[in-house]
C-alpha cells in the first residue's frame, strides 16, 4: 500500500534529477564522495561545494529526508570505527560517546527535529560507541551563524549557550560532537569549551560537511 501512494506521489510531483541521484545513491557510491579535510579544530567528511553533497545536507537539515541521514550515518559509522579502532583495543577505559549538537528549544520546535540527531541515531547498536542525545543542552536562542560575518561576531553570538547535563558521568569519556555543516567552526569549538569546562577527558568535532 505504500509503495502504491509513494508511486501515485512521484506520478503527481516527479522528482527532479538531483533527488532521482540521491535515491540512487548507496553507501559504497557516497563514500566515493569522501573528502575529509581538517579545519578550525573540526574534522569534515564531505564538500560542501559537491552539487549532491549540498543538496542532500538541505533535504536533511529542512525536509526530514531519513535517507540521507542514513546515507550520512553510514558513512559516518565506517569513519568512526576506523578513526577509533585503536581505542578499543589500547584504551577501553575511556568510553566513547557520540552526541548530535544540539538545537535551541525554539529552533527545534519550529523544524520538529535536530538533523545531526538524525544522522546520530544511525550510529545506535555500533559496539563499543554510545550514542547520547541529552549530554549537552543549548540553553539560549542565538542567531543563525550564517547571518554573522565576523568571527568575532559568531563568537560573541555563541558564547555560553551550552550547558553540560550535570547528572551524566562522563568526566572520563571521549566525545565525539557532530554538526551538519563546517564555516567557522564557533559553535562546535564552544560546545566543546562547555564540555571540556565540566571535566571531559577528551573532546573531538566532526562536521558532515565544509
Amino acid at each position: 500500500m505504500h509503495s502504491f501512494f509513494e508511486r501515485l506521489f512521484n506520478l503527481i510531483f516527479p522528482p527532479t534529477a538531483i533527488e532521482r541521484e540521491i535515491r540512487s545513491l548507496t553507501p559504497a557510491s557516497l563514500a566515493e564522495r569522501f573528502n575529509p579535510i581538517e579545519a578550525h579544530g573540526v574534522t569534515a567528511l564531505f564538500s560542501y561545494h559537491d552539487p549532491l553533497i549540498k543538496q542532500m545536507v538541505w533535504r536533511l537539515k529542512y525536509k526530514n529526508d531519513r535517507y540521507v541521514a542514513k546515507l550520512f550515518g553510514e558513512l559516518l559509522r565506517e569513519f568512526l570505527l576506523e578513526e577509533f579502532a585503536d581505542s578499543y583495543i589500547y584504551d577501553s577505559d575511556t568510553p566513547i560517546i557520540v552526541v548530535p549538537l544540539p538545537l535551541s528549544f525554539f529552533r527545534r520546535a519550529s523544524r520538529g527535529y535536530n538533523q545531526a540527531e538524525l544522522v546520530v541515531r544511525e550510529l545506535q547498536g555500533l559496539d563499543g560507541i554510545a550514542v547520547q542525545t541529552d549530554i549537552l543542552k543549548r540553553v539560549r536562542y542565538t542567531k543563525p551563524q550564517t547571518s554573522l560575518r565576523s568571527q568575532r561576531a559568531r563568537r560573541e553570538n555563541i558564547k555560553g549557550s551550552f550547558r553540560v547535563h550535570a547528572s551524566k558521568n562522563i568526566a572520563r569519556a571521549h566525545i565525539v560532537l557532530v554538526d551538519d555543516v563546517l564555516t567557522t567552526g564557533s559553535t562546535l569549538r564552544e560546545a566543546k569549551r562547555a564540555l571540556k569546562d565540566a571535566g571531559v577527558k577528551k573532546v573531538s568535532c566532526l562536521a558532515l560537511a565544509h
